[in-house]
């Protein structure tokens, strides 16, 4: 995956993920504990314990070839897809600091935040916004493409947003003034 100069991507062929680009997987054979069946020795609501209950096992001897990348071994990337770490360190990254607790959706769910991290005051107390930002960028969990790119383009830029007992790290978009969707502004929230 690159980067244009217009900021939007281009993708390109990756390694298939199924056969890790050997082109084949193992076969599949019927179970010879089971028979193929998945029950266990005698029946009844018990599962075969070598097969798990799937009544198949993997043939090593007579590999076939691999059915998303068609045994080509590669496939096209996506917007699912990880974000390549040189693209990530291109994105701005703001803090912002806001005077209230985690909210239950950034200190458990995490849904409309690349990831959240519930560190009881320690980012809050910390004066060197600097050093804050030094580690979301060098130890991130980079996100999917999908997630700071809409269609075709970048995020505005990354928003790290500091509370009482923790911090989210959530993308903000051009236009909208909005840095998440619960209420938080770039205007209420600017240092």
């Amino acid at each position: 995956m690159k980067q244009r100069p217009d900021g939007t991507l281009e993708f390109e062929p990756r390694a298939c993920l199924a056969c890790h680009g050997q082109t084949t997987v193992p076969g599949r054979q019927a179970c010879p504990s089971c028979g193929g069946s998945g029950n266990g020795p005698r029946g009844g609501k018990g599962k075969c314990k070598a097969c798990y209950g799937f009544g198949q096992e993997p043939d090593f001897a007579h590999p076939v070839p691999c059915v998303p990348c068609e045994g080509a071994g590669r496939v096209m990337e996506t917007e699912g897809d990880t974000l390549p770490r040189e693209i990530w360190e291109t994105l701005p990254l703001r803090v912002y600091r806001v005077e209230r607790e985690q909210t239950w959706n950034e200190a458990y769910l995490g849904m409309g935040c690349i990831y959240s991290v519930t560190d009881y005051g320690s980012a809050w107390s910390a004066d060197d916004d600097n050093r804050l930002l030094a580690m979301v960028r060098e130890t991130a969990h980079l996100p999917q493409v999908c997630q700071v790119y809409a269609e075709g383009r970048p995020c505005q830029h990354v928003a790290i947003v500091v509370t009482r007992d923790g911090y989210a790290v959530k993308v903000g978009w051009a236009g909208s003034g909005d840095v998440t969707r619960d209420g938080v502004t770039e205007r209420a929230l600017a240092r």
